[in-house]
């Protein structure tokens, strides 16, 4: 069967942002300064809104009403509004180089592994397959296909047992170590397992599960969080043949990146970045001409229950690249830039409309965004469809962006 989800609507209002503060950084507790050259900066500055505003991610051809679920948000125990924004300051994603790319919410009070689904806030599997329109795609397919996850920092036993809490809670068919639906691996030495890490990583596969529930997870460890081993770890990772792999992790572009993008080419295999949470700026390995580039956006519903549509997060990454020359399936389209444009497609990542995920490293139930979480949602979309070849140009086929075909 060959599925060609509308994933995102009409997904061209996901590119470029004007400027923005870059006050978030993933779960690092500090900004990180965009690494754009002069001219580059200069050329990203004199674009306009219209290059937003012309193209709204329109999810309003599919009115998906969830009214039958009950998921509005204020009437949940911890209402969004009334939690606290952490930025996990005290303990740092980072490596020498790469800082993950996830955001929360938390609770005041540390919610336990038992809790009920419907005492939790955040968006669960049920609401993100319904935003997207998945249908009954998430039930009938994905079986054979394997979405592998490059980390670093976690342990298998931790991220077993983590995953094992969400997908229960949820109803979603048993994945596990014991089962072999998920698989942990080292791509050279155990890396020293970290909090914050651990949590990031838990988080890629609840997403990963949330939207294609009967694929394989593959984690694949990177041996530390430079991009040198992480980059390592990408190239373990594709020979195992996976549908796609998810990259949850960013670092301001430079000039050096050039040196690792041969590890991001993966002929086939839909190689997926997020673009980083601190604002206007491009990161790698989002960058890379051979990488899904993916943005964010704001979900939200109405009172209702229905998904309004989508707006660009603005602390999305996004920009034009200073390195990597604008790639063929791009000249036809107005990205308003030169060189390479950051993003190809985008997905849910506001925190503040974000997604249930539990981490016991994290301390239990949160409510999650950041472009960590829409790295993995739109890797396990590949999942969905045919088992490839993936290449980033198939997004820009019949006549519009963001389609997983």
């Amino acid at each position: 069967m060959r599925l060609t989800p509308r994933l995102f609507g009409c997904l061209r209002n996901f590119l470029l942002a004007a400027p923005l503060a870059a006050t978030l950084a993933g779960c690092s507790g500090h900004s990180l300064t965009s690494a754009l050259m002069p001219n580059v900066a200069s050329q990203n500055q004199g674009r306009n809104a219209s290059s937003l505003g012309a193209y709204p991610i329109s999810l309003g051809a599919f009115p998906i009403s969830l009214s039958a679920y009950p998921i509005s948000l204020s009437a949940y125990p911890i209402a969004q509004g009334t939690v606290g924004l952490t930025s996990n300051a005290s303990q740092p994603c980072t490596g020498s180089s790469a800082t993950c790319t996830v955001v929360k919410y938390a609770p005041t009070q540390k919610i336990s592994a038992n809790t009920p689904a419907s005492s939790l806030a955040g968006y669960q599997p049920v609401h993100l397959q319904g935003a997207y329109n998945l249908g009954n795609a998430p039930q009938q397919n994905g079986s054979g296909m394997t979405i592998a996850i490059v980390s670093t920092g976690a342990s298998a036993s931790t991220l077993n047992s983590d995953l094992a809490v969400y997908r229960g809670t949820f109803g979603l068919p048993t994945c596990s170590l014991a089962s072999g639906c998920l698989t942990v691996v080292n791509s050279g030495n155990a890396p020293t397992v970290t909090a914050a890490w651990s949590e990031e990583t838990a988080i890629d596969t609840e997403m990963v599960s949330a939207i294609c529930p009967n694929c394989r997870i593959l984690v694949v460890l990177a041996a530390s969080g430079s991009i040198a081993d992480l980059s390592k770890a990408v190239i373990a990772a594709a020979a195992y043949k996976p549908v796609a792999i998810s990259n949850s992790y960013a670092v301001p572009e430079a000039a050096d990146n050039t040196a690792y993008a041969s590890a991001y080419n993966q002929p086939g295999i839909a190689v997926v970045a997020g673009a980083g949470d601190t604002g206007y700026g491009v990161n790698f390995p989002a960058s890379a001409p051979t990488v899904v580039a993916v943005g964010g956006t704001t979900l939200v519903q109405d009172p209702n229950g229905h998904f309004m549509t989508q707006e660009l997060w603005t602390n999305s990454g996004s920009g034009c690249s200073a390195f990597f020359a604008q790639p063929s399936f791009q000249s036809n389209y107005s990205t308003g830039c030169a060189m390479r444009a950051v993003n190809d497609v985008a997905a849910v990542a506001d925190p503040a409309h974000g997604v249930s995920g539990y981490s016991s490293s994290g301390g239990g139930w949160n409510v999650y965004g950041g472009t960590s979480v829409a790295a993995p949602v739109v890797a396990a979309m590949y999942g969905l469809v045919n088992p490839g070849p993936h290449y980033v140009a198939d997004l820009y086929q019949n006549g519009g962006w963001g389609q997983v075909a």
